[in-house]
């Protein structure tokens, strides 16, 4: 303010100028304080070289802020990180709150699956506790062996993610190589690493004057307007509701590099049919082809996920659009079960017949 002689008229400009422009980018609030730097007037105490302002210093507005990690009025989060085991009677599931806050006997829901059980133990650093809240790292034990592996995410019921086979969304690109819409990227949110089966940029968002050109491709440090459609549901927030469930990274499959960074602007529901043109890869056929090497059991259920991940990255990189069966649940009986199910339905029926004296 020194430099344009304490002039209100000028500061006027300026707020006026940036409200625009915070307006846009959905801000919720914005303060304009008049400042000298050079001077220190108005950033540690009022200065009376100003006395057409009536606000507060700099210092003072800033301790007024509640900090990010006090805010807990946002719905429960928990990205499961990692499941743990620890003999025969523990299961628990690894990972930090990234909103809301969690009880024992809270009940729980994995919305993908829609499964649902309620909390029994809260444990960390080698104590229990009642509760957790936002940034803190637990174990969460539930009273039911529901099939949540890493990447699933934790809601209260009634206040989950949504479940999406598409998002629009802003990149920041960030590798020196240029979007190429036949490559099979990955995108990854908080734990969950999911196929892509099409990428399409609309535009970019021009910095100066903050309109979006139109625009079908993004080299590096362009921020770009996109639709990306998944190869699989996932549960995703809308970035401006769950910061930390609708920001995502995009991943090069082949180098493993960070391509671009964005987050989720608006999400669009699970396909209730497959796409167009795409092969659907679905848990029995999985099952009797690459995973036929693996036991009946819910750590090689998790493999199994992860093997579909890898074929769907291999089939788009051949440039066939692939998608993954959402509900993992066995269809019907493999020969092993069906042979036992068959000699127990017989050894029945003899019994039977002796004793009601057929035989």
């Amino acid at each position: 303010m020194d430099l344009v002689g304490w002039s209100q008229t000028r500061f006027d400009e300026i707020g006026s100028e940036f409200q625009q422009i915070a307006d846009r980018f959905g801000f919720e609030d914005a303060v304009a304080i008049p400042l000298s730097a050079v001077l220190g007037d108005n950033v540690a105490r009022r200065s009376p070289a100003m006395p057409w302002y009536d606000g507060p210093a700099l210092t003072d507005h800033l301790a007024g802020i509640p900090g990010r990690s006090s805010v807990t009025g946002r719905e429960f989060r928990f990205p499961v990180q990692l499941v743990v085991r620890a003999g025969q009677d523990f299961r628990g599931l690894a990972g930090t709150v990234t909103s809301g806050e969690i009880e024992v006997g809270d009940e729980v829901v994995e919305p993908v699956g829609g499964r649902r059980a309620k909390v029994s133990r809260i444990a960390t650093m080698g104590r229990d506790l009642e509760y957790a809240r936002q940034g803190q790292a637990v174990v969460l034990q539930l009273d039911t062996d529901i099939d949540v592996s890493r990447g699933a995410v934790l809601a209260s019921p009634g206040m989950e993610p949504p479940v999406v086979r598409g998002v629009d969304a802003r990149l920041v690109w960030l590798s020196d190589e240029h979007f190429a819409p036949e490559r099979g990227y990955l995108l990854r949110t908080a734990t969950d690493l999911v196929p892509i089966s099409a990428i399409a940029i609309r535009a970019h968002l021009d910095l100066e004057s903050l309109t979006e050109v139109p625009a079908s491709t993004a080299a590096a440090n362009d921020i770009a307007v996109a639709r990306i459609d998944l190869g699989r549901s996932a549960a995703i927030d809308v970035f401006s509701d769950q910061p930390e469930t609708g920001a995502f990274m995009l991943i090069d499959p082949v180098t493993g590099a960070s391509v671009a960074g964005g987050v989720v602007t608006a999400t669009h529901a699970r396909e209730a049919k497959p796409l167009r043109n795409s092969f659907r890869l679905t848990r029995d056929l999985l099952a009797r082809g690459i995973g036929a090497d693996l036991p009946h059991d819910t750590a090689s259920e998790a493999e199994l996920r992860r093997r579909a991940n890898e074929v769907a990255i291999l089939m788009r990189e051949a440039g066939v659009a692939v998608e993954i069966e959402d509900q993992w649940a066995r269809t019907g009986l493999d020969a092993a079960s069906a042979w036992i199910w068959l000699m127990a339905a017989f050894s029945f029926a003899v019994v039977g017949a002796i004793l009601f004296g057929f035989v």
